[in-house]
């Protein structure tokens, strides 16, 4: 009788990813994952034999990682095959890869086990993230600062934060690189650690500002060390900050008379003419601008073509005392200016005439006294 009419055993893996003739297998942590094996009797199936199969080692927990740790299988007389089941239990805990190998480890009846098959290895890949889920820690979400502070910001990843991971950072906003430095960066988390932290350096500067909101963004994380299925991720809830700027130096703006109005030109008639004023570098709050039109002139008259002379108020021009106010978010105004035709004698040629425009606010922090002037061409 042939020596092996009763079979020999051996135990392999049927799925297309399994490498070494079925005796190694890579497999996902996935919901009801089975890992179906098949013990197979080959050289004969002469009666009826058993053979016990358990798991035989490797670094996954029975019960907790997978299920399906032995049994005795019995063949009758003529079969040849039967199938076994592992089933990996999907977990919510990060895990590196883990192994566990399923072996033939007792026959029974005639039959005996092929040594160099007799022993499945099953990779359970990493999983969960093992490298971490990176994000701004809850109290960094939001966060307020004023200009010249240093405002840290704390990044965290999730335990158990295996392999190195970097991030990338950036600020976005509308005046970045006037308000923040750095404004961008790489966060590198080296194995093992879980937690790092951004420091941005407010800058101090004279101009008013109102309040302006930034984002500190998370992008584009990079693991090394740990197979894909167990790379880091960024945090939903955290891959954001928002940084909150306080009003400085003068949220109301900076008042200036705009440079179309510093120097007026204008025949010698009855009308009016608009000297504006703008407000520059925040637009908070209601303004009132009180301003008078005075005799007087911004330049050595002996330097004007023609020479000239000062205008008088109440012949050449209407001297008054009165304000504008400027609206909140309002970034302009106009200031009227009244000339009067009173035209110069007979056979004189046309001279210019000046007047100084005095503007001042207590309301806000602005130069006390602010100054246009306006030629008034005579004629002959």
């Amino acid at each position: 009788m042939n020596g092996d009419a009763f079979g020999v055993f051996l135990i392999y893996s049927l799925s297309s990813n399994a490498t070494q003739d079925g005796l190694y297998l890579e497999v996902r942590e996935e919901p009801r994952g089975p890992v179906p094996l098949v013990i197979e009797r080959r050289g004969g199936s002469l009666g009826q034999v058993t053979v016990e199969w358990r798991f035989v080692g490797g670094t996954a927990t029975p019960g907790t990682d997978f299920t399906g740790t032995g049994g005795t299988l019995v063949f009758a007389d003529g079969d040849i095959k039967k199938n076994i089941e592992i089933v990996i239990v999907d977990d919510l805990e990060p895990e590196d890869s883990e192994t566990l190998m399923v072996g033939l480890v007792k026959t029974a009846g005639g039959s005996r086990i092929l040594p160099s098959s007799d022993t499945v290895t099953i990779i359970i890949l990493a999983n969960d993230n093992v490298a971490g889920v990176v994000g701004f820690h809850s109290a960094s979400r939001s966060v307020i600062a004023r200009k010249g502070e240093r405002l840290p910001l704390l990044v965290i990843r999730t335990a158990p934060g295996l392999g190195n991971v970097t991030v990338d950072w950036a600020i976005q906003g509308p005046r970045v690189a006037r308000t923040f430095t750095p404004t961008s960066g790489l966060l590198f988390f080296t194995g093992g650690t879980l937690n790092t932290t951004i420091v941005l350096q407010l800058l101090e500067d004279s101009k008013p500002e109102e309040k302006e909101l930034y984002r500190v963004i998370l992008s584009n994380v990079r693991t090394y060390g740990v197979l894909v299925t167990g790379h880091g991720a960024l945090d939903d809830q955290g891959r954001e900050a928002e940084v909150t700027v306080e009003t400085s130096d003068g949220p109301f703006g900076m008042l200036s008379i705009a440079p179309s109005s510093l120097r007026l030109n204008t025949e010698e008639r009855d009308g009016t003419l608009n000297v504006f004023i703008n407000r520059e570098f925040g637009a908070s709050g209601v303004v009132n601008i009180s301003y008078e039109t005075v005799r007087g002139s911004l330049q050595d008259l002996s330097q004007v073509e023609g020479g000239g002379a000062l205008a008088e108020p109440g012949q050449d021009f209407l001297s008054v005392s009165g304000s504008v106010i400027l609206q909140d978010g309002q970034i302009s105004v106009a200031i009227p200016v009244t000339i009067l035709d009173v035209r110069p004698p007979p056979g004189l040629c046309s001279m210019p005439f000046q007047f100084s425009q005095f503007i001042k606010s207590t309301e806000i922090p602005i130069p006390i006294f602010l100054n246009a002037s306006l030629c008034i061409l005579g004629e002959l």
